[in-house]
Protein backbone atom coordinates (compact mmCIF):
# COMPACT_ATOMS: atom_id res chain seq x y z
CA UNK A 1 0.00 0.00 0.00
CA UNK A 2 1.43 3.34 -1.31
CA UNK A 3 1.43 6.82 0.94
CA UNK A 4 -1.36 8.27 -0.98
CA UNK A 5 -3.62 4.78 -0.64
CA UNK A 6 -2.44 5.11 3.10
CA UNK A 7 -3.77 8.49 3.32
CA UNK A 8 -7.45 7.45 1.99
CA UNK A 9 -7.58 4.53 4.14
CA UNK A 10 -7.52 7.02 6.92
CA UNK A 11 -9.58 8.89 5.41
CA UNK A 12 -11.72 6.44 5.13
CA UNK A 13 -11.92 5.30 8.54
CA UNK A 14 -12.12 8.59 9.91
CA UNK A 15 -15.03 9.01 8.43
CA UNK A 16 -16.87 5.88 9.31
CA UNK A 17 -16.06 6.52 13.11
CA UNK A 18 -17.49 9.81 13.28
CA UNK A 19 -20.92 8.45 11.10
CA UNK A 20 -20.74 5.58 14.00
CA UNK A 21 -19.96 7.80 17.08
CA UNK A 22 -23.28 10.29 15.70
CA UNK A 23 -25.52 7.38 14.80
CA UNK A 24 -25.43 5.31 18.19
CA UNK A 25 -24.86 8.84 20.19
CA UNK A 26 -27.33 11.37 18.77
CA UNK A 27 -27.24 13.52 21.86
CA UNK A 28 -23.46 13.85 22.44
CA UNK A 29 -21.34 16.94 20.99
CA UNK A 30 -17.92 16.38 19.74
CA UNK A 31 -16.38 16.29 23.43
CA UNK A 32 -18.65 13.44 24.23
CA UNK A 33 -20.26 15.07 27.00
CA UNK A 34 -24.26 14.64 26.98
CA UNK A 35 -26.51 17.82 25.91
CA UNK A 36 -29.42 17.24 28.74
CA UNK A 37 -28.47 14.18 31.04
CA UNK A 38 -24.72 16.28 32.35
CA UNK A 39 -26.02 19.89 31.59
CA UNK A 40 -26.01 22.18 34.61
CA UNK A 41 -29.61 23.27 36.26
CA UNK A 42 -28.38 26.63 37.42
CA UNK A 43 -29.51 28.50 34.53
CA UNK A 44 -32.47 28.05 32.06
CA UNK A 45 -33.61 27.81 28.36
CA UNK A 46 -36.51 29.32 27.21
CA UNK A 47 -37.02 27.39 23.78
CA UNK A 48 -39.61 29.40 21.06
CA UNK A 49 -40.31 27.42 18.06
CA UNK A 50 -41.99 29.86 15.15
CA UNK A 51 -43.41 26.85 13.11
CA UNK A 52 -46.73 26.54 10.36
CA UNK A 53 -49.32 23.40 9.41
CA UNK A 54 -48.27 25.05 5.76
CA UNK A 55 -44.63 24.72 5.98
CA UNK A 56 -43.31 21.49 4.41
CA UNK A 57 -40.12 22.10 6.28
CA UNK A 58 -41.64 22.85 9.87
CA UNK A 59 -42.69 19.12 10.92
CA UNK A 60 -39.09 17.80 11.77
CA UNK A 61 -38.48 20.75 14.10
CA UNK A 62 -41.60 19.97 15.35
CA UNK A 63 -40.95 16.41 16.07
CA UNK A 64 -36.90 17.99 17.36
CA UNK A 65 -39.63 20.02 20.19
CA UNK A 66 -41.60 16.54 20.82
CA UNK A 67 -38.32 14.69 21.54
CA UNK A 68 -36.90 17.80 23.82
CA UNK A 69 -40.04 17.76 25.42
CA UNK A 70 -39.83 14.05 26.72
CA UNK A 71 -36.14 14.59 27.61
CA UNK A 72 -36.59 17.70 29.62
CA UNK A 73 -38.21 16.58 32.39
CA UNK A 74 -36.98 18.09 35.60
CA UNK A 75 -34.65 20.54 34.27
CA UNK A 76 -35.54 24.22 33.55
CA UNK A 77 -36.69 24.08 30.36
CA UNK A 78 -39.55 26.04 28.60
CA UNK A 79 -40.62 25.35 25.47
CA UNK A 80 -43.21 27.26 23.41
CA UNK A 81 -44.44 26.65 20.16
CA UNK A 82 -45.83 29.68 18.11
CA UNK A 83 -47.81 29.21 14.59
CA UNK A 84 -47.33 32.22 12.94
CA UNK A 85 -50.00 33.14 10.10
CA UNK A 86 -47.87 34.19 6.83
CA UNK A 87 -48.30 30.98 5.68
CA UNK A 88 -52.24 30.92 5.70
CA UNK A 89 -54.35 32.23 2.84
CA UNK A 90 -58.37 32.42 1.91
CA UNK A 91 -59.06 28.93 1.67
CA UNK A 92 -56.48 27.48 4.27
CA UNK A 93 -55.63 28.83 8.06
CA UNK A 94 -53.19 26.76 10.15
CA UNK A 95 -56.09 25.93 12.92
CA UNK A 96 -53.13 27.40 15.89
CA UNK A 97 -51.86 30.11 14.06
CA UNK A 98 -52.22 34.03 15.34
CA UNK A 99 -51.27 36.96 14.24
CA UNK A 100 -49.65 37.67 17.32
CA UNK A 101 -47.37 35.20 16.89
CA UNK A 102 -46.21 36.60 13.74
CA UNK A 103 -45.61 39.84 15.26
CA UNK A 104 -43.34 38.63 18.16
CA UNK A 105 -41.30 36.88 15.27
CA UNK A 106 -41.21 40.13 13.69
CA UNK A 107 -39.93 41.68 16.96
CA UNK A 108 -36.76 38.91 16.78
CA UNK A 109 -35.69 40.22 13.53
CA UNK A 110 -35.56 43.54 15.03
CA UNK A 111 -33.64 42.62 18.02
CA UNK A 112 -31.27 40.35 16.22
CA UNK A 113 -31.40 42.57 13.05
CA UNK A 114 -32.61 40.18 10.14
CA UNK A 115 -33.84 41.03 7.38
CA UNK A 116 -36.09 37.98 6.95
CA UNK A 117 -38.38 36.17 9.32
CA UNK A 118 -38.77 32.15 8.42
CA UNK A 119 -40.29 28.80 9.48
CA UNK A 120 -39.09 26.81 10.83
CA UNK A 121 -37.17 28.87 13.40
CA UNK A 122 -35.82 28.71 16.74
CA UNK A 123 -35.09 31.15 19.36
CA UNK A 124 -33.29 30.47 22.47
CA UNK A 125 -33.61 32.76 25.54
CA UNK A 126 -34.74 35.35 23.45
CA UNK A 127 -31.04 35.85 22.26
CA UNK A 128 -29.71 33.05 19.89
CA UNK A 129 -31.82 31.81 16.90
CA UNK A 130 -31.37 29.57 13.77
CA UNK A 131 -33.56 27.89 11.52
CA UNK A 132 -34.44 24.70 10.14
CA UNK A 133 -33.98 21.38 12.99
CA UNK A 134 -30.83 21.07 13.30
CA UNK A 135 -31.02 19.00 16.65
CA UNK A 136 -27.59 18.98 18.11
CA UNK A 137 -27.10 22.99 17.62
CA UNK A 138 -31.01 22.82 19.64
CA UNK A 139 -29.33 20.74 22.24
CA UNK A 140 -26.43 22.83 22.53
CA UNK A 141 -27.94 25.77 22.67
CA UNK A 142 -29.86 24.92 25.40
CA UNK A 143 -27.48 23.09 27.31
CA UNK A 144 -25.68 26.68 27.37
CA UNK A 145 -28.36 28.67 28.90
CA UNK A 146 -28.49 25.70 31.62
CA UNK A 147 -24.97 26.66 33.26
CA UNK A 148 -25.77 30.49 32.67
CA UNK A 149 -26.14 31.69 35.70
CA UNK A 150 -29.39 33.42 35.40
CA UNK A 151 -29.26 37.49 36.06
CA UNK A 152 -32.94 37.57 37.37
CA UNK A 153 -35.71 35.93 39.50
CA UNK A 154 -39.29 35.01 38.60
CA UNK A 155 -41.73 33.08 40.89
CA UNK A 156 -45.81 32.86 40.65
CA UNK A 157 -48.42 30.74 41.80
CA UNK A 158 -51.54 30.32 39.62
CA UNK A 159 -55.13 30.15 40.72
CA UNK A 160 -58.19 29.54 37.68
CA UNK A 161 -61.51 30.42 38.04
CA UNK A 162 -64.33 29.39 35.82
CA UNK A 163 -63.18 31.76 32.58
CA UNK A 164 -59.80 33.37 34.25
CA UNK A 165 -56.38 31.94 34.70
CA UNK A 166 -54.85 34.38 37.27
CA UNK A 167 -51.00 34.95 37.36
CA UNK A 168 -49.63 36.16 40.99
CA UNK A 169 -45.78 37.08 40.19
CA UNK A 170 -43.31 38.29 42.20
CA UNK A 171 -39.76 39.16 41.19
CA UNK A 172 -36.93 41.86 41.41
CA UNK A 173 -36.99 45.22 40.51
CA UNK A 174 -36.89 45.13 36.35
CA UNK A 175 -36.35 48.57 34.25
CA UNK A 176 -37.47 48.43 30.44
CA UNK A 177 -38.63 44.59 30.96
CA UNK A 178 -41.74 43.14 30.15
CA UNK A 179 -43.89 40.07 31.94
CA UNK A 180 -45.11 37.81 29.41
CA UNK A 181 -47.55 35.05 30.21
CA UNK A 182 -48.12 32.06 27.38
CA UNK A 183 -51.11 29.37 27.80
CA UNK A 184 -49.83 26.21 26.32
CA UNK A 185 -51.77 23.61 25.42
CA UNK A 186 -49.11 20.29 25.71
CA UNK A 187 -50.08 17.87 23.04
CA UNK A 188 -52.25 18.75 19.84
CA UNK A 189 -53.04 17.77 16.33
CA UNK A 190 -54.88 18.44 13.31
CA UNK A 191 -55.29 16.74 9.26
CA UNK A 192 -54.36 19.52 7.43
CA UNK A 193 -56.68 20.65 4.94
CA UNK A 194 -54.40 23.48 2.98
CA UNK A 195 -50.63 24.72 2.19
CA UNK A 196 -47.49 22.23 1.53
CA UNK A 197 -48.33 19.96 4.30
CA UNK A 198 -52.26 19.50 2.69
CA UNK A 199 -54.07 16.58 3.47
CA UNK A 200 -51.28 15.22 6.65
CA UNK A 201 -51.85 14.55 9.86
CA UNK A 202 -49.59 15.81 11.94
CA UNK A 203 -49.29 16.52 15.81
CA UNK A 204 -47.85 19.56 18.11
CA UNK A 205 -46.47 19.85 21.26
CA UNK A 206 -46.20 23.19 23.27
CA UNK A 207 -48.23 25.07 21.35
CA UNK A 208 -49.01 28.46 22.62
CA UNK A 209 -52.81 29.58 22.24
CA UNK A 210 -52.69 32.68 24.34
CA UNK A 211 -50.03 35.22 25.46
CA UNK A 212 -50.35 38.51 27.06
CA UNK A 213 -47.37 40.72 28.07
CA UNK A 214 -47.47 43.78 30.57
CA UNK A 215 -44.73 46.11 31.57
CA UNK A 216 -42.94 45.65 34.43
CA UNK A 217 -43.70 48.39 37.01
CA UNK A 218 -43.55 46.90 40.15
CA UNK A 219 -42.00 43.99 42.09
CA UNK A 220 -45.17 42.26 42.68
CA UNK A 221 -48.77 41.73 41.17
CA UNK A 222 -51.47 39.83 39.33
CA UNK A 223 -52.18 39.02 35.42
CA UNK A 224 -55.10 38.15 34.63
CA UNK A 225 -55.72 35.53 31.17
CA UNK A 226 -58.61 34.49 29.81
CA UNK A 227 -58.72 30.65 30.35
CA UNK A 228 -59.68 28.26 27.02
CA UNK A 229 -62.39 26.01 27.37
CA UNK A 230 -60.59 22.93 27.29
CA UNK A 231 -58.48 23.61 29.89
CA UNK A 232 -57.13 21.12 32.79
CA UNK A 233 -54.24 20.94 34.57
CA UNK A 234 -52.38 17.81 33.33
CA UNK A 235 -53.28 19.03 29.23
CA UNK A 236 -51.96 22.28 29.64
CA UNK A 237 -49.51 24.69 31.36
CA UNK A 238 -48.44 28.33 31.96
CA UNK A 239 -45.04 29.13 30.98
CA UNK A 240 -44.01 32.71 32.31
CA UNK A 241 -40.84 34.61 31.48
CA UNK A 242 -39.37 38.15 31.78
CA UNK A 243 -38.01 40.00 28.17
CA UNK A 244 -35.98 43.23 27.78
CA UNK A 245 -37.74 45.22 25.69
CA UNK A 246 -34.92 46.81 24.06
CA UNK A 247 -32.96 43.75 23.35
CA UNK A 248 -35.34 40.39 23.32
CA UNK A 249 -33.05 38.47 26.20
CA UNK A 250 -34.72 36.72 28.46
CA UNK A 251 -33.83 36.98 32.05
CA UNK A 252 -36.01 34.45 34.03
CA UNK A 253 -38.47 32.10 33.47
CA UNK A 254 -41.38 29.86 35.51
CA UNK A 255 -43.94 27.39 34.62
CA UNK A 256 -47.24 26.13 36.43
CA UNK A 257 -46.46 22.92 36.49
Amino acid sequence: MNKNEKKALLILLLIVGFSCYYYFFPNRDWLGKPYLNQAQTDGFAVVELFTSEGCSSCPPADELLSKMQKEAQGKNIYLLAFHIDYWDNEQWKDSFSDEKYTKRQEQYSQWMNRSLIYTPQFVINGSTEFGGDDGRKLYSLVAEGLKSEPSNDLQFILNETKDSLIVNYKTKENKNSNLIIAVVQKVASSIVTGGENNRAFLNHVQVVRQIKGIALNKKSGKVVVEKPQNYTEKEWEVISFIQDNKNGKITAAAKSN
